[in-house]
């Protein structure tokens, strides 16, 4: 069974332009089973989500996750409800070492990307995570998606996409497609398991630069509200 997932999206809670409800809603028009609200430093669009698909009883899973914002750099941590926020500043390797002990999953965001908080050299750090996001949909020069994608290859981490969807529009442009038994009971922890195992492969479109104007245009105008 194959599950396509959106493991990287931003609310209006960080710097997104539109609500959770909007984000999860639009997730499933696209044909999307699991979804991922990583705002920065937060774990609280995760949970929004958590509690309005459980309400409405929609038909797409949530896992919870967040983007950190570490010493070297932004970092997708993903876990259960529960799970600890760590303070910003924090050096990825220590990160690792709690992770690690409670079962969580960590990615570094869009690496090399310096001038978006992406790790400068995370050939220093790769190795206490446990994937690398090798595709993001905001990436701007292809070059950096290559040695993204060189690096997960040449210290063997497992590769994930990210749409790094700031709006409902940016949603299912970076997708992690994962393989997984079938008849397994879709939830956070079959979920987690089913992305260290590793067998995962990406569906990558790059988001236009017109969706970026159009995101750009609305943080102003509500500013101005």
């Amino acid at each position: 069974m194959k599950l396509r997932c959106e493991l990287h999206t931003h609310s209006r809670i960080s710097d997104g332009v539109d609500d959770v409800r909007e984000m999860v809603i639009h997730a499933i028009r696209k044909n999307i089973q699991v979804i991922s609200i990583t705002d920065h430093d937060t774990l609280e669009g995760s949970l929004r989500a958590l509690e309005f698909v459980e309400k409405e009883q929609l038909p797409i899973t949530v896992l919870p996750g967040y983007e950190l914002s570490a010493q070297e750099g932004h970092l997708l941590i993903f876990g259960e409800p529960e799970m600890e926020i760590f303070e910003k500043g924090i050096q990825i390797r220590e990160v690792s070492e709690e992770a690690e002990k409670k079962g969580y999953f960590t990615v570094l965001a869009h690496p090399y990307q310096f001038y978006r908080s992406g790790v400068r050299k995370p050939e220093l750090v790769v190795k206490f995570v446990d994937g690398v996001e090798v595709f993001n949909s905001r990436t701007i020069f292809p070059y950096f998606t290559s040695k993204a994608e060189r690096l997960a290859f040449s210290s063997n981490k497992i590769r994930i996409a990210g749409s790094d969807a700031h709006s409902k529009d940016g949603v299912g442009y970076g997708v992690t497609v994962l393989s997984i038994e079938e008849n397994t009971n879709l939830n956070i922890k079959s979920i987690l398991e089913a992305l260290k195992s590793g067998k995962t492969d990406i569906e990558a479109k790059k988001f236009p630069f017109s969706g970026v104007i159009k995101e750009s245009t609305l943080k102003v105008w509500r500013r101005l509200r």
